[in-house]
């Protein structure tokens, strides 16, 4: 019946929309969007029937009949993609007029975002985004059977200020596991007495002097230096104190040189702090810090020009981290002590302006680092010793004005760190020694000697050479070309 046609017609057009739900994809997202699509335009053949019935046919019928058949026709492009909006069938349905427009694929308004149906990806289980942080399988810290705290027993750190109970014992539970460095001597001291502190700090002398008898003598500044230590010190050293023989020995030196008459001698015997007596400088730690008073050691003298009378005390080489020993331009008597010479970190000796006398020892080779001997205007004698020459860090060696003779020794050809020679003055005689290779000279003055010879070009080649005093010697022979 007729129902039954129109439902063939309907089937036959749902034919045709799923056709073109395949050819625009593009253009639905979903299946109901789609649908919507079918609904209005069902609504458009609705209308389309109603004209017809209310005669409203016409001119606008037969063109679309017309056009229906060109969409029919199978030559054409056109003709093939006009098929695709048919939307009604015109036998059984003419149009009642004339359509406004034909269709078109876009929606009246335009939508913000085209969408399709095709999915942008293959559906998974895991979500798109990752969490920033998953479970892990393993637990961040391993159980432990010990449980974290149990009544009765003391915790590593107290949860409260103060302790739940009183320790068993006094002393600390565990051994310190670094042993704290001590501070070095530069000797070694007399354990400490069993007796009175007088009687210690005498044994702890006793024991560091090279001849304790002169302990005995009420006069001699050795036991002037004892008794103040023991009886008017303000330090109250005992005989423990690392500092007790380096107390006593710059006492020694205050009692031996006339002190008491010195031009400056402000702090001496008075300041519990002998770093703090005039002249005296003492040791400092690598990062400026002072040390505490009983570890400091005295490391310069530099008494020069104050007054200072007496000799050289032998005891003055316990002083053994002394680096400076300036006793210049006073009016010191005596020789060099030969324990001096014991003093292995000295780097600048100057006795220079004195009324010194005696001999240099060939013990000086032991001053290893030294870098300035003055010597200069005394009445020292004998010839040089040729261990000079072991002391490659020499620089300075100022002996003029003396009583020295003898030639120079070649071992003085080691010495090319040699910036001045002062040797003036003195009966010294023979040849100069070849020193190649002193290019540090600077000043070279060796006039009023029994000199001969030649000159060595050394003098001639030294490019920082300031000052050559070479009259009243012998030489002979003609200048070099090039002493300018």
């Amino acid at each position: 019946g007729k129902g039954g046609k129109k439902d063939k017609k309907e089937g036959k057009g749902d034919k045709k929309m799923g056709r073109r739900l395949n050819s625009e994809s593009d253009f639905f997202q979903t299946e109901e969007e789609f649908e919507d699509m079918q609904f209005w335009e069902r609504e458009l053949k609705k209308s389309a029937k109603k004209d017809k019935r209310e005669g409203k046919g016409g001119k606008g019928g037969k063109k679309h009949k017309k056009d229906k058949k060109d969409k029919k026709g199978k030559g054409g492009k056109s003709g093939k993609k006009e098929d695709d909006y048919d939307y009604c069938d015109e036998e059984n349905d003419p149009p009642s007029m004339e359509p406004t427009g034909l269709p078109t694929h876009s929606p009246s308004v335009t939508p913000t975002k085209t969408f399709t149906i095709k999915p942008t990806g293959e559906p998974t289980i895991e979500p798109t985004i990752n969490p920033t942080g998953g479970p892990t399988i393993n637990p961040i810290a391993e159980p432990t059977t010990t449980p974290i705290a149990i009544t009765g027993v003391p915790t590593r750190t107290p949860t409260t200020d103060e302790p739940t109970f009183s320790p068993t014992t006094s002393g600390p539970t565990e051994v310190p596991t670094e042993v704290p460095t001590p501070i070095p001597t530069t000797f070694s001291p007399t354990p400490c007495y069993n007796g009175t502190r007088e009687e210690g700090i005498t044994a702890t002398v006793r024991n560091s002097v090279e001849d304790p008898s002169i302990l005995d003598d009420a006069n001699s500044a050795e036991s002037q230096s004892l008794n103040w230590v023991i009886t008017e010190d303000s330090a109250r050293l005992d005989a423990c104190s690392p500092n007790i023989v380096q107390r006593w020995t710059l006492g020694l030196l205050y009692f031996a040189m006339g002190a008491a008459d010195w031009e400056n001698n402000s702090g001496w015997l008075v300041d519990e702090d002998e770093c703090n007596w005039y002249g005296l400088t003492c040791n400092e730690v690598s990062d400026g810090r002072m040390l505490q008073q009983e570890a400091r050691k005295v490391v310069k003298v530099d008494l020069a020009s104050s007054g200072v009378t007496g000799e050289v005390p032998v005891s003055l080489a316990l002083l053994q981290d002394l680096t400076t020993l300036k006793l210049y331009n006073n009016t010191i008597v005596g020789s060099i002590p030969e324990d001096i010479f014991t003093l292995t970190n000295l780097k600048f000796f100057d006795v220079e302006e004195n009324r010194m006398d005696g001999t240099l020892s060939s013990s000086i080779s032991s001053w290893t680092d030294l870098r300035f001997l003055g010597l200069s205007n005394n009445t020292f004698d004998g010839t040089l010793p040729s261990e000079l020459g072991l002391i490659p860090t020499l620089k300075n060696i100022w002996v003029a004005n003396n009583d020295f003779r003898g030639t120079i020794p070649e071992e003085i050809n080691a010495l090319t760190k040699l910036r001045s020679l002062q040797m003036y003055s003195n009966e010294f005689s023979g040849t100069i020694p070849a020193m190649e290779g002193f290019v540090r000279l600077e000043i070279i003055n060796i006039g009023f000697n029994k000199f001969n010879g030649t000159i060595p070009s050394a003098f001639y080649d030294a490019p920082d050479l300031e000052s050559l005093l070479i009259q009243n010697n012998d030489f002979s022979g003609t200048l070099s070309s090039n002493i300018d």
